[in-house]
């Protein structure tokens, strides 16, 4: 498969999708479903991270897919972090957020590398650990 989902870490509260190579939107649709699945087994907010780095093209019709692929969110689903598309596709995704047609209420949030990624879904999950030990509602 051209689309590896794995938790960041033990805490299980970021899965990481990586794409490397070429990939077809059916892997990208059983991708999501396996995040669901992880996110089954748990009963708190997940961060994902979207990590195109490796990545060598993307399959057709990426707008009609990407709109599929919105509508798939989890209720656990939380902010979602993107790192290595083109500026064309983070003006798309900007798009579907702009019209309202992004359903995740977080949001989506690019960046240029991996490390920056993690260390601000990091920061979320360290400010939500806190909050909620703290008797705060969780992010």
């Amino acid at each position: 498969m051209s689309i590896q989902v794995q938790w960041l870490d033990e805490q299980q509260r970021i899965i990481v999708l990586t794409m490397v190579g070429r990939w077809q939107w059916d892997e990208m649709f059983d991708a999501i479903e396996s995040c669901h699945r992880m996110m089954d087994t748990v009963d708190y907010p997940v961060r994902t991270l979207f990590d195109f780095t490796r990545n060598v093209t993307w399959p057709l019709n990426p707008l009609a897919n990407m709109r599929r692929a919105n509508k798939l969110q989890h209720p656990r689903s939380s902010t979602v972090a993107i790192v290595g598309i083109s500026r064309f596709f983070q003006s798309i995704v900007d798009l579907f957020q702009r019209f309202g047609s992004f359903s995740n209420p977080n949001g989506v949030h690019f960046f240029a590398t991996l490390p920056e990624a993690i260390d601000y879904l990091d920061e979320l999950v360290r400010a939500e650990v806190v909050g909620t030990s703290n008797g705060m509602t969780a992010l």
